[in-house]
């Protein structure tokens, strides 16, 4: 009899891990397909307890981003970073909040963090080349941007079409940079 009893557990364990896949999943395409109160609603259905937590918080954090709810974003990323440090996606998504605050401090602070964390991801180096010019540090970024550019150098496009770039476009280290790029990407 207990056999039976404890086979039931498993089963209805395995079946509520089933569903919060499932929720997960949901959640997910909610947020590509622009839907962040739908995701919401998915990942509430899931238990505190679930395996899926951590990408719960996260996911939680991006659709809070997406609904401009900076502050509720950043606490679930907070959540999120405090059981999984490196955590890119919580990091990045940390920094566009604190952009959006107005706190470019912390916001370079994240992305210092996911540098840390992932030295040589190019979307990590142009974000701190680009949080370096909004703080007006312009030797830092275009250095930062040199090595995002060395490392994948479609990188060079998104500068070249990115505001947050304007007051470097005009510089000859710049252009001498995208210059560069362009020669290696027809290499």
């Amino acid at each position: 009899m207990s056999g039976g009893a404890a086979g039931n557990t498993s089963r209805r364990g395995n079946e509520a891990a089933m569903r919060a896949d499932r929720r997960i999943e949901a959640a997910r395409g909610y947020l590509t397909l622009d839907m962040p109160e739908h995701a919401l609603k998915e990942l509430g259905e899931i238990p505190e307890s679930s395996r899926h937590r951590v990408d719960g918080l996260r996911l939680r954090g991006d659709a809070f981003r997406a609904l401009s709810q900076d502050e509720k974003a950043i606490a679930a990323y907070t959540r999120t970073l405090a059981e999984r440090p490196d955590c890119l996606p919580a990091l990045m998504g940390a920094a566009v909040c604190y952009r959006r605050l107005g706190q470019l401090g912390r916001a370079v602070a994240a992305v210092e963090d996911a540098n840390r964390l992932h030295p040589n991801e190019p979307a990590v180096l142009f974000a701190l080349a680009r949080f370096y010019v909004l703080i007006g540090e312009t030797p830092r970024a275009m250095g930062w941007l040199g090595r995002a550019v060395r490392i994948c150098p479609d990188v060079a496009g998104w500068a070249e079409t990115d505001d947050d770039f304007t007051p470097l476009k005009a510089s000859p280290h710049f252009q001498l940079l995208m210059d560069a790029a362009r020669a290696r990407q027809r290499v």
